[in-house]
């Protein structure tokens, strides 16, 4: 190496270093920045005392009444939430029982408390069912009790919640979440509370924390999409959530929907951020970790364990972190004071006094915090803040702070690094003069004496926000002002508190940094550009001869780098490293497209999982085809690649597909919706299709339609052993006599699709294959796909698919398959005796299912009669059904998707043209797979492509009454099956 290039190396490897630094210098940037930069929200109901607690006051007589509130009051709380069960109140209609209510409000407000009245529960007349947590049958009811209650203590209550924890199926009569049910609920109470009270202020239910996607309990980001989505973000004013810290302290920053811990509020805050309602505050109406003693034998905690030391510390520790942190965040109420239950229940844990009447350390914290010398933490706050401290004769309202005489003065204890001061300004002369820890405020003129003043003169008298002092340290401060003048106008309005992080050390970094790397690249750019022909060609070099490499390797291995790079990318929670997997995914399915191509047929049913990467939803079986498209492009004009050899009867009709489904977003009124289906179940599906038939033209890629039935076969083992797993472990849905599993799902009958589309393509290779080892492989994974399927109580596929699929199985295969076929088909009728007496098998064609099944076609028809051409547009069903066409006999049904029957959606979704495109494709691939399965050599691949018929059967038949291609699964494995069958027709 000649002297200028190892000059150049060196130039290189000092500049390699400067990135470093700069990489370490950014990451210290946003680790400063975390912790609140600039101004905070408007979140008005956020600027309240803090300190709160839940209390079971009904459980006392008079002096333990008495006791319990001297106790809550000495501890320094504000905020008592209790229950007000309207079971109780109103065990008749009608008639309502007041005695003890009367006496616990009466009794808080002598305390000089606030109540947030929880109303909860339903009295036997108002419900169906024995659970007193089931919302009522008709919502009048309860608004009528709601109404009655404010009307009563509307004099004494300010704060109402509505109903508990609607996100568990335990609090809403055990049966499914439903969101937009509670969001009924809520605004009846909403309405009722505003009309008698309209000073008053609703909370939304406090939503329990859990990580569940439904239908029994819903996490509460989910649970929110669905209330928001019904329209029911305009009916609170707080959002109520309840971040227990479990096994993690306060200062674990970790947010995510499988994250259980005190940081979850921030998932909340986020979600209305995104929905523009950033100005409503979050309560936390419970929080708190769990402390049992060591000898404990009652029912262990689910809530997580510490010491009661421990406990006293995060209690303390999360108190500050929200005050410091969160500016949206208002009160938070400690889980328990002394709970209502045996002394066996793992409640006793939270209770900040215990059965005797002892406060425990948790209480001694908490009280030695909420006692101490107020003090204002970033956030804006009114001018009748209790941190604030008035001297003088100044007169205070919710409006603001009006000066008495000149010298009165306002102190204002704050923490941060910079303090705003809202005022109205008057037509007489006034001023402050303002001090900041003694010394003249920073941001303020000052007069001949050095005195830092605020004006309070305008004759437009306008409000206006000034600055009173910046660049402080990150600490406590003190802000006086005294007046001079200004009386009558109200002049205090409020006062934001605000941190700015110092970032000059950093951007001085940055600075620095840029200049040498600047100067090394003038003085060495020659010596640098001299190492291109002595190290690029060995660059190129190395990674052939890795690629080589890998290519070399026994195909297992081959597979096994790929997975393991698709779970480093799937399951890392650091994003760094997920672009890292992701980047390794992408070189190792250029060097192996086929294996790409496997990876994406098994995510298939796991789309409902994806990974969140960067604000984004990624599906694997979408990054895996986008990917295999990238890596088939780059080899396509490398050389490498092959398209389509001529056009075909399936190329065209899929082409017209995805030309048709184009265009039907030109009249799709909910054109969001449109576009996404467009991409996830028409262009994505469709690229694989293409990818799959091309890649299977290439001789080296013969064994790719092995590869995707084995990786569809993986797939839906998987599914049905989580649905068997459920089954054993009791995690299923109880609906009309029968136990449902939904695996993945979030519907027994979307299992049923899936597997449906599986379970012909295994039978077909067990029973008619020639390889005894793959016969023997499929039929192991048929039995507890089978099995699986069974415990779905699908109809669809257990009276329409399955039947169709074997009966085709058997014609076409000869006689004696067409009696196993009939053998079959007596077996799953066998099997389906015990279910006679069910609702499930009954069919009723003047109510149930099979009624609102005839209702719905009736409706798609009418809404074919006014779209024949062209349809209402892609996912837009929905929207036109439940507002135009249902008719009045099926209002209990309102919220179908689709019309459950193929000819049906592919008519209302894409028009006449989409029933074309529909009929050519099935004519053109039974004729092609027909063709194939009277003119292969290979028995495997006659079996293999008998089964894929059989699964498109299927398809048509489970079609009748359900969904046929409109979710990404079935899209998936439709255009899976196609691209199979016509990338086989070169074997011929």
């Amino acid at each position: 190496m000649r002297a200028g290039q190892k000059r150049g190396l060196l130039y290189a490897l000092i500049l390699l270093l400067i990135a470093i630094a700069g990489t370490v210098t950014w990451r210290q940037e946003r680790r400063a920045s975390q912790g609140f930069p600039g101004f905070p929200p408007d979140v008005p109901q956020a600027a309240v005392n803090p300190f709160g607690v839940n209390v079971e006051l009904s459980q006392y007589n008079e002096v333990e009444l008495g006791r319990a509130l001297d106790l809550i009051e000495a501890g320094g709380f504000r905020w008592v939430r209790q229950t007000f069960p309207w079971a109780q109140i109103e065990p008749q209609r009608g008639k309502y029982e007041w005695a003890i209510w009367d006496r616990i409000v009466a009794a808080v407000r002598e305390h000089n408390l606030e109540l947030i009245a929880v109303l909860d529960t339903s009295p036997l007349w108002a419900r169906q069912g024995a659970n007193p947590h089931t919302p009522p049958q008709d919502m009048a009811d309860f608004g009528r009790f709601v109404r009655a209650f404010a009307e009563r203590y509307g004099d004494d209550i300010d704060y109402y919640q509505v109903w508990d924890e609607p996100n568990l199926s335990a609090h809403w009569g055990d049966a499914y979440v439903d969101p937009a049910a509670y969001a009924r609920l809520l605004r009846e109470g909403y309405v009722q509370i505003k009309s008698a009270d309209p000073v008053a202020f609703v909370l939304m239910a406090g939503l329990a924390p859990n990580a569940e996607g439904g239908p029994l309990n819903l996490n509460e980001v989910a649970f929110l999409e669905g209330l928001y989505a019904a329209g029911g973000g305009g009916f609170f004013d707080i959002l109520a959530v309840k971040p227990y810290g479990f096994d993690a302290g306060p200062d674990d920053r970790r947010v995510g929907i499988g994250v259980l811990n005190f940081s979850r509020a921030k998932l909340a805050r986020d979600f209305l951020v995104a929905h523009g309602d950033g100005e409503k505050a979050i309560w936390a109406v419970e929080f708190g970790w769990n402390s049992l003693p060591p000898d404990w034998r009652g029912r262990p905690s689910i809530w997580g364990q510490v010491g009661e030391e421990e406990q006293a510390s995060y209690a303390v520790q999360a108190h500050l972190r929200a005050l410091d942190e969160w500016p949206w965040m208002g009160m938070l109420a400690w889980a328990e004071f002394q709970p209502p239950v045996p002394p066996g229940d793992p409640r006793w844990g939270f209770a900040l006094v215990d059965a005797n009447w002892r406060p425990r350390p948790v209480y001694e914290r908490l009280r030695e915090l909420a006692t101490r010398e107020p003090v204002a933490y970033p956030g804006r706050y009114p001018a009748n803040h209790y941190a604030a401290r008035y001297r003088g004769h100044w007169r205070l309202s919710p409006y603001g702070a009006d000066i008495g005489h000149s010298g009165d003065s306002l102190t204002i204890p704050f923490k941060g690094t910079r303090l705003d001061l809202t005022v109205r300004r008057g037509r007489f002369w006034a001023v402050l003069y303002v001090t900041v820890d003694g010394q003249p405020a920073n941001a303020l003129p000052k007069d001949s004496q050095g005195r830092s003043y605020l004006v309070l003169y305008d004759p437009l008298c306008r409000p206006e926000t000034v600055t009173l002092a910046r660049g402080l340290a990150d600490g406590v401060h003190e802000a006086k002002l005294v007046a001079q003048g200004g009386w009558s106008q109200w002049a205090i309005v409020g006062w934001t508190v605000s941190r700015e992080p110092n970032l000059r050390p950093y951007r001085l970094a940055w600075a620095l940094l840029g200049v040498c790397a600047l100067g090394l690249i003038l003085a060495g750019r020659r010596d640098v550009a001299s190492l291109g022909p002595c190290l690029l060609p060995a660059a190129r070099r190395l990674l052939g001869k890795l690629a080589d490499r890998y290519r070399g390797l026994h195909e297992g291995l081959q597979a096994t780098l790929l997975a393991l790079a698709a779970a480093l990318f799937y399951f890392s929670p650091w994003p760094l490293l997920s672009l890292f997997g992701l980047a390794l995914l992408a070189i190792l399915i250029y060097l192996r497209l086929d294996l790409g191509l496997a990876l994406a047929a098994l995510s298939i049913p796991f789309f409902l999982r994806p990974k969140p990467l960067l604000g984004l939803a990624l599906p694997m079986v979408e990054v895996a085809t986008l990917l295999c498209f990238a890596a088939w492009v780059w080899q396509a004009i490398r050389g490498k690649g092959q398209g389509p050899n001529r056009w075909s009867n399936l190329d065209r009709p899929m082409l017209l597909l995805v030309a048709v489904a184009a265009a039907s977003l030109l009249w799709a009124e909910n054109r969001e919706v449109a576009v996404r289906e467009f991409r996830a179940v028409v262009l994505e599906p469709a690229l694989f299709y293409l990818l799959v038939r091309c890649t299977l033209a290439r001789e080296r890629h013969r064994r790719l339609a092995w590869h995707l039935a084995d990786a569809l076969t993986l797939a839906a083992v998987a599914v049905s052993l989580m649905g068997l797993y459920q089954y054993a472990t009791g995690d299923v849905i109880v609906v009309e006599g029968v136990r449902r599993v939904r695996g993945i799902y979030g519907s027994p009958n979307n299992l049923g699709l899936f597997l449906g589309r599986v379970v012909p393509i295994l039978a077909a290779v067990a029973l008619f294959g020639r390889s005894l080892k793959r016969r023997a492989a499929y039929l192991a994974a048929g039995l507890p796909v089978v099995a699986c399927l069974y415990l779905t109580y699908s109809r669809g596929a257990w009276l329409l698919g399955l039947p169709a699929a074997f009966l085709f199985l058997g014609l076409v295969r000869g006689r004696r398959a067409l009696l196993v076929s009939l053998a079959t088909l007596l077996a799953i009728a066998l099997s389906l005796v015990p279910l006679l007496g069910t609702e499930r098998l009954a069919i009723d064609f003047r109510g149930g299912t099979a009624f609102f099944r005839l209702k719905l076609w009736q409706s798609a028809l009418s809404m074919i009669r006014d779209h024949p051409l062209t349809g209402v547009g892609l996912d837009n069903f929905l929207y036109q059904y439940r507002t135009r066409y249902v008719l009045p006999e099926a209002w209990e049904e309102l919220n179908l998707s689709h019309p459950h029957n193929i000819l049906l959606d592919w008519w209302t979704r894409l028009g006449v043209l989409g029933v074309a495109v529909l009929v050519w494709l099935e004519v053109a691939f039974f004729k092609r797979g027909l063709g194939l399965y009277r003119h292969l050599a290979d028995p495997d691949r006659r079996a293999l492509v008998l089964g894929l018929m059989a699964s498109m059967v299927d398809f048509l038949a489970h079609g009748l009454i359900d969904n046929s291609y409109f979710l990404v699964d079935l899209a998936f494995v439709f255009c899976l099956t196609l691209g199979v069958i016509e990338g086989l027709r070169d074997d011929l």
